[in-house]
C-alpha cells in the first residue's frame, strides 16, 4: 500500500514539473524593425516585453533579440513613429515595420533649462543663426 501511495505522489510530482516546464518557457524573438517610408531599419528602438518591465533596443541593422514567452506581449516605440504592441506566437522571428507619426508631434521651444508649448509662451522669442554663433567671440 506504501509504494502506491509513493508512487502516486511521484507521478504527480513528475507531472507539475513538466507541465510547468512547459507553460513557463521562454524563446528567443528576434527580427528586423523598419520604417514604412524609405523600407531602412531604424536604430534605437525601444522594444519594452510588458510582462516583466525588461527590455532591448535595435542594432545598426534595426536588428533586435529579447526573451520572452508565447503570449506576452510586445510594445515597439520610436520617436516620430506610432506604437505598436504585439502578442507574440509560436513564429521567434517577428520583423516589424513602423508607420509613421509626424502628426503626433508638436512644435516644441527650448528656453533656457527646459522646453515648453508654443501656445504656451507669453514672452518674445529671439532666433540666433548658426553664423552669428560663429561669429561669436572666444577666449
Amino acid at each position: 500500500m506504501r509504494s502506491r501511495k509513493t508512487f502516486t505522489w511521484l507521478a504527480f510530482l513528475f507531472s507539475f514539473f513538466f507541465i510547468h516546464l512547459a507553460m513557463g518557457q521562454e524563446l528567443t524573438y528576434s527580427g528586423q524593425v523598419t520604417s514604412e517610408d524609405e523600407n531602412e531599419p531604424l536604430i534605437g528602438v525601444n522594444i519594452l516585453l510588458l510582462r516583466t518591465g525588461t527590455g532591448t533596443q535595435t542594432d545598426f541593422d534595426g536588428i533586435y533579440e529579447i526573451q520572452a514567452s508565447p503570449g506576452d506581449t510586445l510594445r515597439l516605440s520610436y520617436v516620430g513613429y506610432e506604437t505598436i504592441d504585439y502578442r507574440l506566437g509560436a513564429e521567434t522571428t517577428v520583423d516589424f515595420v513602423m508607420q509613421s507619426g509626424s502628426q503626433l508631434l508638436e512644435e516644441v521651444i527650448v528656453v533656457g533649462y527646459g522646453t515648453q508649448k508654443q501656445k504656451d509662451l507669453t514672452s518674445s522669442i529671439t532666433t540666433i543663426s548658426s553664423e552669428e554663433i560663429m561669429r561669436t567671440p572666444t577666449g
